[in-house]
């Protein structure tokens, strides 16, 4: 997917550093999974608190994350969960930096902000 196409569909694009992660059982609505805490370091799009819990079910879908990294995000909202799609540009931020400067252009054009 484009940066683009995943900048325009996203709830938000942030970049922080995994402070936790805890394992989630599977229940009537959820599959298993995990929950990272993030703390935002920098909101490049959308109103964000200053922790977001992203949500990485236990499938061939999962985007596991280590505490300690810092990743560039882009989330979307599913099931009332805030989650990224393994699929998209998200990553850490050593490998996108790219990427990061595409969305802050993006940003900037668009008249949307962090």
């Amino acid at each position: 997917m484009s940066v683009e196409r995943e900048y325009h569909k996203s709830a938000g694009v942030f970049s922080g550093r995994v402070i936790a992660s805890r394992a989630v059982p599977e229940s009537k609505e959820y599959l298993e999974g995990t929950v990272y805490s993030i703390r935002v370091e920098e909101a490049v799009d959308g109103e964000l608190p200053d922790t977001v819990e992203v949500f990485s079910e236990n499938t061939s879908g999962r985007f596991p994350m280590d505490v300690g990294t810092r990743y560039l995000l882009f989330v979307y909202k599913q099931l009332g969960r805030t989650m990224v799609d393994n699929c998209g540009n998200s990553g850490p931020v050593s490998s996108t930096a790219e990427v990061l400067k595409a969305v802050r252009r993006l940003t900037r054009e668009s008249g949307r902000h962090g």
